[in-house]
């Protein structure tokens, strides 16, 4: 069985997107699968919660990036029993902004290291985010149930639409929409919810 790669995302910040990747590789550790974590948002909250620069990570994304490390070397054992994890690096930002990955996009084959990899994805459009979708198979997209929770969804939607279309990744697809956040006690949770369900049907996970 080879390795299916799962990418965390939405465009949006802030929808629980580090909570999401963590959750789903302790629950696939847990079921007996191995996992690499890649932690590929330059604010480093995975980093920092798996606390894998005192578990010794030389290199970070950033490094395997610019092609001065491999997924193999930057990966360090986690913790928690069956995990591996990539660190993240404030240096994926100055990535983005000169745009330095965009000719060879180095994540586009991971490794068959372990049974599954999840991908932590940045917010935003850049670089970085382009190199985690044409690596993964599939995106989650978390989203809060409250105001504007669409326009993420819609974006990572297009983004996908586009990357299958210049044939980076014709076998991409979005696994699911994921509501997150969800306070039973407004009415406005509720409605986003339903309009989630009646746009996107089956695409939105039953667990809540």
């Amino acid at each position: 069985a080879s390795m299916r790669t799962i990418a965390v995302s939405n465009i949006k910040g802030g929808v629980g997107k580090t909570t999401t990747a963590f959750n789903l590789a302790a629950v696939l550790a847990e079921l007996g699968h191995t996992v690499l974590l890649i932690d590929a948002d330059s604010q480093g909250s995975l980093t920092d919660c798996l606390d894998l620069h005192s578990l010794g990570a030389h290199h970070t994304l950033a490094d395997v990036l610019r092609g001065q490390a491999t997924i193999g070397t930057a990966a360090v054992r986690t913790r928690i029993p069956g995990i591996w994890g990539v660190a993240s690096s404030p240096r994926l930002d100055e990535i983005n902004r000169r745009n330095l990955a965009g000719e060879r996009v180095l994540l586009a084959r991971l490794p068959e290291t372990c049974d599954y990899a999840v991908i932590d994805c940045p917010p935003g459009n850049g670089v970085v985010l382009l190199n985690t979708y044409v690596a993964s198979q599939h995106i989650v997209c978390p989203v809060q149930a409250r105001g504007m929770a669409y326009e993420g969804v819609r974006r990572v939607l297009e983004l996908v639409r586009e990357l299958r279309d210049l044939g980076a990744n014709p076998s991409l697809d979005l696994l699911g929409i994921f509501a997150n956040a969800f306070d039973v006690r407004t009415r406005l949770a509720r409605q986003v919810l339903d309009t989630l369900q009646a746009t996107y049907g089956d695409l939105v996970f039953d667990t809540i």
